[in-house]
């Protein structure tokens, strides 16, 4: 009977060992994933490198824009004050920018949405560079428009036309994805390990500058916002993201040519 109770107690010990190390081994796998995924990032394929720059600072800029687009809206063109009293003028005024900026953000998806079955054609006639240009061109130049405009409708309009630069966003990177796994031999001469990955983990890499554009903007624009209390910074910081992110565009590699001419000169 008292060995039975021993080895009762002893498998007790066990299961609590296993209760306290299980949330020890949860975050040493997730840690061990992270650390591969970084390790994965650093010593991508040169072709990746240069497509995840562009599509990080593309991001960036949309995603400053998406995120405090109703709150420059709300301050810049209603003139309203976010820490007013609840039923003062200033925070009336606020909560109507508030939401005559959420139909800019509306018709901003829906233009994308519209826009999107039109890349295909595009690419075939103008070619990868220039339609993903000018889908950030446009984004560029609406943030400008709305930096000088405080009418909104032409605020809502311009929100509007930015559509196009988030839908060359979600679909031309994609595309270069899948050329350059079905010619991963070609595209990642410089990381054979790569080579051996599925399109998932290719597809993982490029969505992680998703996630990380909006832990930027929303780390930056609070310092930006510290500094120059001003709104307009907003939109100043999401143009000057797409004309970086137009640069970087301009030097993605489309094709073997392209990037057989690149290794001869040593880039």
């Amino acid at each position: 009977m008292n060995d039975y109770f021993d080895g009762q107690l002893r498998f007790d010990d066990i299961d609590n060992n296993c209760n306290y190390l299980f949330p020890i081994k949860i975050f040493k796998n997730i840690f061990s994933s992270i650390s591969k995924s970084v390790r994965t990032i650093i010593t991508m394929p040169f072709v990746l490198r240069r497509l995840t720059l562009a599509e990080c600072c593309s991001w960036s800029a949309i995603m400053t824009f998406n995120i405090f687009f109703t709150d420059f809206v709300g301050q810049t063109i209603y003139m309203g004050d976010p820490n007013a009293d609840e039923f003062s003028e200033e925070r009336l005024r606020y909560d109507q920018g508030i939401r005559a900026g959420s139909y800019g953000l509306l018709f901003h998806c829906v233009v994308g949405a519209l826009y999107a079955p039109l890349l295909k054609p595009l690419i075939n006639r103008f070619g990868i560079h220039l339609t993903f240009s000018f889908g950030m061109f446009v984004f560029a130049l609406s943030m400008l428009v709305m930096y000088v405009s405080r009418n909104i409708i032409i605020v809502n309009i311009m929100a509007s036309l930015s559509g196009l630069g988030m839908a060359s966003l979600t679909s031309i990177p994609y595309t270069l994805v899948m050329v350059y796994h079905a010619n991963r031999e070609i595209y990642f001469v410089d990381n054979h390990k790569i080579q051996t990955y599925g399109i998932g983990t290719i597809l993982g890499i490029l969505d992680s500058t998703y996630f990380a554009s909006q832990i930027l903007s929303s780390l930056i624009m609070g310092y930006i916002m510290l500094i120059f209390k001003s709104t307009l910074s907003y939109i100043v910081t999401s143009f000057v993201l797409a004309i970086c992110s137009i640069c970087f565009i301009n030097r993605i590699v489309i094709n073997r040519h392209q990037l057989n001419g690149l290794i001869r000169n040593g880039k």
